[in-house]
């Protein structure tokens, strides 16, 4: 993945982390954007975000991403193999 790439998803993650379940409408507009322009859907959004985990634990699940050890999952994902 080009640095710059990295960089930016970086950052989108930071500002999810900053904005979770206060307001929806960034994680709406950057995951489901079609849907970013109805209330409903992003009231709807930030209570599941509200009820699925507190700010502290989603940073704490994002930083946790960042440990795990996919150098082999490149190879699984172009031959086939699962394991």
């Amino acid at each position: 993945m080009p640095e710059e790439t990295l960089t930016v998803l970086l950052t989108k993650f930071s500002h999810l982390v900053e904005t979770w379940g206060r307001d929806p409408q960034f994680f709406v507009e950057w995951f489901i954007p079609s849907l970013a322009g109805n209330p409903t859907f992003v009231d709807w959004a930030g209570g599941l975000q509200q009820q699925s985990a507190s700010p502290a634990d989603f940073e704490r699940q994002r930083m946790s991403i960042r440990t795990l050890d996919a150098s082999s999952a490149r190879t699984r994902c172009y031959n086939g193999s699962a394991t």
